[in-house]
């Protein structure tokens, strides 16, 4: 990106991406779950979200952390010059 592109609004107002339209889409949708949901009714549910939290920090992020480090291991990021 040059100084030109930077400062045009072109480029700070232009239409979103497409992935931009989904991704709210998907926040707005997500949101108005959690604002209908009653959750006064999921009373049993506090040891399978602790049973989740437990997997996820011990199991599935581990996981994955090694996942991305096989995949990525070696690569160096990009160094910006000027």
């Amino acid at each position: 990106m040059n100084e030109n592109e930077i400062n045009s609004q072109e480029s700070l107002f232009s239409d979103p991406e497409p992935w931009e339209s989904w991704e709210t889409s998907l926040v707005v949708w997500c949101i108005s779950i959690g604002v209908i949901t009653d959750f006064s009714k999921l009373k049993g549910m506090g040891r399978l979200a602790l049973l989740y939290a437990i997997a996820l920090f011990l199991i599935i992020a581990p996981i994955a952390y090694i996942v991305a480090y096989l995949f990525h291991h070696g690569m160096v990021p990009p160094l910006v010059t000027t």
